[in-house]
């Protein structure tokens, strides 16, 4: 299996992103919006009316308490609703890092059969990993209790050492190497195959960390840099203003409040930005790299 070419993965990743950026953003907006708006509605229904409006002097512990099973008992479809959007996103940028999509795209909303793959995709790789941390974790416990048996704590600390980091390394190069190429493989090969995204990432893994530093650095940097543009200015005024020694309850409250809201612009920008930086990126990445490995992939549109 040919391994992932470095330097063209990296810049046809950037290219990718900034030639399609008006498209990978009319892709992942509405989505993203849904997924807000349904979920916002969600958590909108079991709060207590008190907390809504702000009324947080006379909320009722007992409230509290109650919320504790009613988010319990949403989480799951919270969780179910951000997964399925998240693929939807997904499968979109995929498509289009393949070449399986032309034109722009100002707004996608897909139900359809790849999108469900995708969801089914990522629960198995979930399912996947808890099952491969509980067997290396009942591997290291046996093998950290066999060492208690030696007489030298030296050599049982350094086993000890040696079997965390061993662990560390075999989840984290599983999850690489099953987690890369698996969303090409859902939508370009309309199947789930985890020994297919295993083996096209053969004799890569490395390749695979590099592109993902060279990722996710830059853009850290960018929208780092952008918040504190945006925000440092405001956040000197405001700090002017904080309370001297021994201030009110309401002088804190309206300091945080006011703090809080000259942020929330500034975070919003960092968010959207790194996001579809981060999306864009990854996925072009995912879709050079596999159109790199499997020359012989069906054609754009088939």
């Amino acid at each position: 299996m040919q391994k992932i070419p470095l330097e063209k993965t990296i810049g046809a990743a950037y290219r990718f992103f900034f030639s399609n950026i008006l498209s990978i953003l009319g892709t992942v907006w509405f989505p993203l919006l849904l997924s807000l708006v349904i979920i916002g509605a969600v958590v909108y229904a079991v709060l207590p009316a008190s907390f809504l409006h702000g009324d947080l002097r006379h909320l009722d512990p007992a409230e509290i308490t109650a919320l504790v099973p009613l988010f319990l008992a949403i989480n799951p479809l919270i969780v179910l609703i951000s997964i399925v959007l998240s693929a939807m996103i997904s499968v979109g940028l995929m498509q289009r890092a393949l070449g399986m999509t032309h034109g722009p795209t100002l707004i996608y909303f897909s139900l359809g059969a790849p999108v469900w793959r995708m969801v089914g995709a990522r629960i198995l790789f979930t399912l996947a990993m808890i099952a491969l941390i509980v067997a290396v974790a009942l591997v290291c416990v046996a093998i950290v209790l066999a060492g208690r048996m030696l007489d030298s704590k030296l050599i049982s600390g350094l086993l000890d050492a040696v079997v965390i980091v061993g662990a560390i390394c075999v989840i984290l190069y599983s999850a690489v190497r099953l987690f890369f190429f698996l969303p090409a493989v859902v939508v370009a090969e309309e199947r789930i195959s985890f020994s297919r995204a295993w083996a096209l990432g053969r004799g890569s893994f490395w390749r695979i960390v590099l592109i993902w530093l060279m990722i996710v650095i830059p853009v850290g940097f960018v929208s780092g840099t952008i918040f504190s543009i945006v925000t440092m200015g405001s956040l000197a005024a405001i700090i002017g203003q904080a309370p001297h020694d021994h201030p009110s309850p309401e002088e804190v409250v309206r300091f945080v409040s006011m703090f809080m809201s000259t942020l929330l612009p500034g975070i919003i920008l960092y968010v959207v930005i790194q996001n579809l930086a981060l999306y864009g990126l990854w996925f072009g990445a995912v879709g050079s790299a596999y159109r790199a490995v499997v020359p012989a992939s069906p054609p754009a549109g088939a």
